[in-house]
């Protein structure tokens, strides 16, 4: 719906976006607009996204959000499953859910191998629902440097082993077989 930066949000942005608080708010003018419009006046241009990005969104931030969700193949974490939050201005991402993480798809199944990529085709479709997001592609190319160092540091802090027992005994082993099949029933 964003094709050009004077579209303007306000009355369809609950189309797109769900704002999470305060409760009722309405008015997407201050922070939402500005991002989107800028996000719009960016597509095919990542040296102009880089230039400003600072303006609009913490980028430190952005980076790592990116390649976090790159490590952990979170396929919907960069669309449905992504939260804008603004502070002072600037666009901070959160993570949302993470039901779909290291391969699990959204109904729970393991549809994705450990190496899949940003613009993988699975089937009949991308893998990654926001395959064609001007954000994170104008990320993945305004910023490959970037993100080879941080990726390189956050697999220095996080090896293989390291996230192996996160994953299975800080997490995994803490649960009960029982909630994850409900939870994999309920959805």
């Amino acid at each position: 719906k964003f094709k050009n930066q004077n579209t303007k949000i306000e009355g369809i942005w609950k189309n797109d976006f769900e704002a999470r608080y305060p409760d009722g708010y309405i008015d997407a003018s201050t922070n939402l607009q500005p991002f989107c419009a800028w996000v719009v006046s960016t597509i095919g241009n990542p040296t102009k996204f880089k230039n400003e990005a600072a303006t609009y969104m913490n980028v430190p931030m952005m980076l790592f959000y990116y390649c976090t969700t790159e490590l952990f193949a979170m396929v919907d974490q960069r669309a449905k499953n992504m939260m804008l939050s603004f502070f002072e201005g600037k666009m901070y991402p959160i993570f949302y859910d993470s039901d779909t993480t290291l391969g699990v798809d959204n109904v729970g199944d393991i549809s994705f191998s450990y190496d899949v990529e940003y613009h993988d085709i699975v089937g009949s479709g991308y893998a990654w629902n926001a395959e064609s997001s001007t954000l994170f592609n104008n990320i993945e190319q305004a910023y490959q440097t970037e993100i080879a160092a941080m990726y390189a540091s956050i697999r220095t802090a996080l090896p293989y082993d390291k996230a192996l027992s996160f994953f299975n005994k800080d997490q995994s082993d803490k649960w009960g077989e029982a909630i994850y099949n409900e939870d994999a029933r309920f959805k």
